[in-house]
Order: C-alpha cells, then structure tokens, then sequence
C-alpha cells in the first residue's frame, strides 16, 4: 500500500484555499466513496478489517479519502473516480493561485 502524501497535501490545500469548485468535485466522489466496499468504515463493519487510524481511509491506497477527494490530480485505486488535471497543470494552477494571493 503506498499512501499519496503529496494528493494528500493538495487536498488539504484545496479545502483551506480553493473552495467552492473543489468542494462540488470532493463531494460527488465522497458519496461513491462512501458506497465502496473498501473504504475503513464498510470494511470493519463487513470484513472485521482493524486498524489504529481514526480516520476515513481507503484500504487499498491507505489514502484519508477527506483530502484525497479534494486532489484533482489523484484519481481512484480501482478507478471508481479520476484526476481531473494532470500534475504539470496542477502545478500551474498551484503557481497562478499563489501569484494571485501575493499580489492581494
């Protein structure tokens, strides 16, 4: 299982700064999160899965599907969802949204 730090950061990021587009996006893949049977929640109550995280996770990345669902670069494991953006293009959105924050 490889967790996607850097999806992960972009997501935090999107939720903090990035709000109204991103959270239609996150939200829509939130529900077909929630109905698949290998986020955390379905697995401990179907499967017995255990973990120590708190959090809600996807147990075949291991990804917290929260930020995860705001990366518009990540897409799905079992490609449920896909990334909206390549990572070059969300590396120039990145870089305009930070020129036009410096310049307010």
């Amino acid at each position: 299982m490889k967790i996607d730090f850097k999806g992960i950061l972009e997501g935090a990021w999107n939720s903090i700064f990035v709000k109204d587009s991103i959270e239609k996006i996150h939200d829509k893949r939130m529900q077909i999160c929630d109905a698949c049977p290998f986020n955390s929640d379905n697995m401990k109550a179907k499967n017995n899965y255990k973990t120590f995280r708190p959090d809600f996770h996807c147990t075949i990345c291991g990804c917290n599907l929260d930020m995860k669902t705001r990366c518009m670069a990540c897409e799905c494991p079992m490609h449920k969802w896909k990334a909206l953006v390549t990572e070059e293009q969300e590396k120039e959105m990145l870089t305009k949204l930070e020129n036009n924050e410096s310049k307010s």
